[in-house]
């Protein structure tokens, strides 16, 4: 008799996919926003706005926005709600037409 089972190579845990399905799902919210057809123009508004939601409301800025200080808590609210419409109505749509006019 064995004094150790044999390792089933079975993992005794399961993958925590949240994180990719965050990732994906800020990108597609960013697309829907645009809704761009040309390529380039589809991976602008996926990288640049899918990085703007992510960072807003997943778990980029987590360290800031449950700070222990109220002060950088509040900043970090105020910035994100500033930033973030900026970022999808000026940046993304200034970064489509400079991408899609200079192939």
């Amino acid at each position: 008799m064995e004094a150790e089972p044999r390792n089933l190579n079975i993992p005794l845990y399961r993958r925590d996919w949240n994180g990719l399905w965050f990732v994906l799902g800020s990108a597609a919210c960013a697309w829907l926003w645009h809704k761009p057809t040309q390529l380039p123009a589809i991976t602008i508004s996926c990288v640049v706005g899918g990085l703007a939601f992510w960072l807003a409301l997943g778990p980029g800025l987590n360290r800031f926005k449950y700070h222990d200080s109220f002060i950088v808590r509040w900043a970090t609210f105020v910035a994100l709600i500033v930033g973030v419409p900026f970022v999808m109505r000026w940046l993304v749509p200034l970064l489509h037409s400079y991408v899609v006019s200079n192939p």
